[in-house]
């Protein structure tokens, strides 16, 4: 049965076909404008035809393809693609037509897209093809069966648009991490409407040096399958290699201890050392080359937080240091046409940024950092107070920097007031983050500790889209937990979302 959104309450439609009050239905994340028709719903035939233009985008294409899989595999009906020139896509009737921007304008805003759905037609279209692909995620969330077991998708119009442009998650990888991301991928980043995979994955086995890495390292063959089945789904892939701080991954091997900063504890690389800095590039530009993203996250977090420091960087003050290796990765990238991301912590003095957090030692080092960091690098601030104020965004606004990204965690206040934030600021956009160890598997699921991790995800999507707006996590009409449960068992997008909110056990806080 199809569910709708009547204030904050779910209720659900006797029968599809017939005249209905005009009440909203539940969709996740909420659309920005949506209009519940009087009218009746468009009922699915035994073979629905779907179509499309001669000239269909490939983002029409992929749509075309995502509604015909939920009509087949939950509704079992075969529907056909017709094509059609694109001049005659606004006069096709009992059809889903894609493209039909005359019937469903997609607002002038990237990745937004229209919806207008009624009894004798559905149109969709996106202002580009990630527009056009989340207007058939949101069609397929309209899809329901009648008490006849009849299926049909409920009568609206929608415009709807992402408040934050960068709407991303953060994850590491293993041996077993394909198969458990495409499906996080497929039926949670994408039917929600994430954008954005960072891959953490210094520790997989590079050919730059392959005895570095772990038993249970990934393989360049996964990657490379993970990044396509994401790429096919709007979700563009990032890597993630640390290339100062959190080295343990590097001296694991014994013999690499001579690269690092406090050879007795091993953890930040030497970077005064062109020796180390040249081996750390070796696994940083394998991992570019083979992602081939539109940037590279090099770290940079807590880089003094184990060890002396400095220490073989005698010398040098940590200030010089660290905006060297910022300035270096900087310089390195440019040549190959991207930006950095770096996390932010290290700008950052406690006392200074309270409630937020950072790892700078001193509020001298904090200045002094914050002077000589490019205002062009992209700061990815990881904080993860449940809360509306962010004085350390204020703090790197206020001193010019044009790139800034909330990182959150999953405390349900957290991602909500964040994203508010990050929208107030002018922000690129949020990563929901995830420190459920160093292997990404699906067992971790069944970990009460790290769930609550990935069940967060819903939240993000929800939030980031619309940039912290709306009710409270407790007050949304639907349980996250079990919209993920039932999203990730592979439940149809429409079964997804038709759940009560239930009563919530805290969430027990974990530091990164």
């Amino acid at each position: 049965m199809l569910r709708y959104l009547a204030a904050t309450a779910l209720v659900s439609l006797g029968s599809l076909g017939a005249p209905v009050q005009a009440e909203v239905p539940l969709l996740i994340p909420r659309p920005k404008k949506i209009t519940a028709t009087d009218g009746a719903s468009f009922l699915l035939s035994a073979t629905p035809r779907i179509v499309i233009a001669k000239n269909a985008t490939v983002g029409e294409k992929r749509a075309a393809q995502l509604l015909k899989q939920e009509i087949s595999l939950h509704y079992g009906r075969k529907a056909t693609t017709v094509v059609v020139p694109r001049a005659q896509l606004s006069r096709e009737t009992n059809a889903v037509v894609i493209g039909d921007k005359t019937s469903a304008p997609p607002p002038a805003k990237p990745e937004g897209y229209g919806v207008n759905a009624s009894a004798k037609r559905v149109a969709l279209a996106g202002r580009d093809d990630a527009g056009t692909y989340w207007a058939a995620q949101t069609v397929s969330q309209l899809i329901g069966k009648n008490a006849a077991g009849k299926p049909g998708i409920h009568a609206a119009k929608i415009s709807d648009w992402p408040s934050l442009k960068l709407r991303g998650v953060h994850l590491f990888h293993g041996q077993s991490a394909l198969p458990f991301q495409n499906k996080l991928v497929e039926r949670v980043f994408s039917r929600y409407k994430m954008n954005a995979m960072f891959l953490q994955v210094e520790q997989v086995r590079w050919d730059h040096d392959p005895d570095v890495a772990p038993s249970w390292a990934g393989n360049k063959a996964d990657l490379k399958k993970g990044i396509a089945f994401a790429k096919a789904r709007y979700v563009t892939a990032y890597p993630l290699v640390q290339g100062y701080g959190h080295m343990e991954w590097l001296f694991s091997k014994a013999d690499n201890k001579k690269y690092a900063e406090d050879p007795e504890k091993p953890y930040a690389v030497n970077f005064s050392d062109p020796a180390a800095v040249k081996y750390v590039e070796g696994f940083i530009t394998e991992a570019d080359d083979l992602f081939q993203a539109p940037a590279f996250h090099v770290g940079l977090d807590e880089v003094t937080m184990r060890g002396r420091f400095p220490y073989r960087s005698k010398g040098k003050t940590f200030p010089q240091l660290y905006v060297g290796a910022v300035k270096h990765y900087k310089s390195l990238f440019a040549k190959r046409g991207k930006p950095i991301f770096i996390w932010a912590d290290m700008g950052l003095f406690p006392k200074e940024v309270s409630p937020d957090f950072g790892t700078a030692r001193t509020p001298e080092e904090a200045k002094a950092v914050r002077d000589g960091l490019p205002r062009d690098v992209i700061l990815a601030n990881w904080q993860y107070g449940e809360r509306d104020v962010y004085p350390s965004m204020d703090l790197y606004k206020r001193e010019g920097f044009k790139n800034l990204v909330a990182t959150t965690w999953n405390r349900p206040g957290n991602i909500p007031g964040f994203s508010k934030k990050m929208v107030a600021i002018g922000g690129m956009g949020a990563i929901q983050s995830t420190w459920a160890g160093y292997e990404s598997k699906e067992s971790q699921l069944a970990d009460p500790k790290m769930r609550p991790q990935f069940t967060a995800f819903v939240l993000a999507a929800e939030y980031f889209w619309n940039g912290g707006t709306g009710p409270a996590p407790k007050q949304l009409p639907y349980n996250w937990d079990t919209v993920f449960a039932r999203s990730y068992a592979g439940a149809s997008a429409s079964d997804s979302v038709a759940y009560r909110p239930a009563k919530r056990r805290a969430v027990v806080a974990r530091k990164k």
